[in-house]
């Protein structure tokens, strides 16, 4: 975290939003405990991702970011998180979104491997169906006369999956989201998403769709089950020639070769999601589940997931440091707020406009 990371930042207009330290950094911009505080002493945590400078400058990311919070606006599901407000205030732009008490995906599949340990498939399928729900309520959404949107995130990866505390898995940033009427948002010639997340359609250039969606979450499952990354390389390039031509192994093949400690076990506890992975992962799209929402069905029918409660409990554990440490900075900005509060008569009348 940089000195500017844990600068508080006041930003008025009708509410008053009050920028706190950064919970997570990425290309784009960080993310950040934020708090809005609206009449008579109403607060509440938010999380404000602050788009870099340098890229605030540029009138093209800056699109690209307020076109996440117009598409997102439209998703209402419990498997998205909303976006709640923009702001704009001098060279700085702010996402304003719901806080999720959790972890990323990527943050508890890194824990698991630094263990030594798989991600146990009770807690894998719910994360991935709770995921694809989200994903297709996004690929279903309308516009305000009720036509399709035609929504694809092109960016599915562990790093914009989050798991809360509840055990409820959701889908964060569609800032590359292809939809209707974005055309400027990008150029022609810029992949859009993470190369070893992508479908080959993705990659040459090709019309996306739901599938391609489909695709990305089939590379999350197969990670998940073999604990392994299915396209890596030593660069782009190696990474690119690999996502278009390698051979796609079946989780079961990868496990027997590399013999990990209770490998046996485990092929039997995923043998059953081993055919849902490989559909997603079929490069012919046409071949792929046709919605998100159908490959959730089928993990569904495995009966394989753990209840809601259950996988919280695992997040818990998993990410139990990083909880506790992020709470600092949440009781800390809301011992802020009841400092404020003291501003304000016992009546519920304010004692000085905030």
């Amino acid at each position: 975290m940089t000195s500017s990371d844990s600068v508080r930042v006041e930003i008025q207009r009708t509410e008053r939003y009050i920028l706190h330290d950064a919970i997570a950094h990425g290309g784009m911009a960080s993310v950040h405990i934020g708090i809005v505080e609206g009449s008579f002493g109403f607060a509440r945590i938010v999380a404000i991702k602050r788009l870099h400078k340098e890229f605030a400058a540029s009138t093209r990311f800056v699109t690209m970011l307020i076109e996440e919070a117009h598409t997102v606006s439209r998703i209402r599901h419990l498997n998205v998180v909303p976006t709640l407000d923009v702001i704009a205030r001098g060279d700085e732009v702010f996402v304003i979104m719901e806080y999720v008490k959790g972890a990323s995906l990527n943050y508890l599949v890194k824990q698991k491997r630094s263990e030594g340990r798989f991600v146990d498939a009770r807690f894998a399928v719910p994360i991935i169906a709770g995921a694809l729900r989200g994903l297709h309520a996004a690929h279903e959404v309308v516009d305000a006369d009720g036509r399709l949107l035609n929504v694809v995130h092109c960016d599915v990866s562990p790093q914009n999956i989050l798991v809360g505390v509840g055990g409820l898995s959701r889908v964060i940033d569609f800032g590359v989201a292809s939809a209707r009427g974005n055309i400027e948002s990008t150029g022609a010639d810029e992949f859009k998403g993470k190369l070893a997340y992508a479908a080959p359609e993705q990659l040459t250039g090709k019309p996306v769709s739901a599938r391609t969606d489909v695709f990305a979450t089939g590379i999350l499952l197969w990670e998940l089950l073999t604990n392994e990354q299915l396209f890596t390389g030593e660069t782009d390039a190696e990474v690119y020639t690999a996502a278009l031509k390698r051979e796609i192994p079946s989780p079961l093949d990868v496990l027997a070769a590399l013999q990990p400690d209770g490998w046996e076990a485990r092929c039997v506890e995923i043998a059953p999601l081993v055919p849902i992975a490989m559909r997603a992962l079929q490069r012919v799209d046409t071949l792929r589940f046709e919605t998100a929402e159908a490959m959730a069905l089928e993990l569904d029918r495995t009966r394989i997931g753990s209840p809601l409660a259950g996988v919280g409990a695992w997040v818990r554990a998993v990410a139990h440091e990083k909880l506790v440490s992020e709470q600092r900075l949440v009781a800390a900005a809301e011992a802020g707020v009841e400092g404020r509060r003291s501003l304000w008569s016992t009546d519920g009348i304010p004692t000085r406009v905030l």
